[in-house]
């Protein structure tokens, strides 16, 4: 089951949200909360948008205020973490511990 990824408010990090989802359409998150970030320890956020989970796959229907470089970061780490069959959340773990 997917986890969807949150963005560190403090230093931009992607990392694991908590919130799990499969096959949902239409769902609406909005002022979510997760963290400590592993990287600073600040708050993270799933940006708010509408999402769709199916299988694997995680796509943003409607998207928040986020910057497209920010948006594009969480894509870089679900299309890894699809490429090596990870969890995004363990390919947020291993691109920690290499400084990325």
């Amino acid at each position: 089951m997917p986890e969807l990824p949150a963005i560190c408010r403090t230093c931009g990090t992607v990392f694991g949200s908590g919130l799990d989802a499969n096959n949902v359409k239409n769902l609406t998150i909005t002022n979510y909360r997760a963290g400590p970030c592993p990287k600073c320890g600040g708050v993270g956020e799933i940006p708010d948008g509408v999402y769709e989970v199916i299988g694997q796959a995680i796509n943003v229907l409607t998207s928040s205020s986020y910057s497209s470089a920010q948006l594009e970061r969480i894509a870089d780490v679900l299309r890894e973490s699809r490429q090596s069959r990870t969890e995004p959340s363990a390919r947020c773990r291993r691109a920690r511990t290499r400084g990325a």
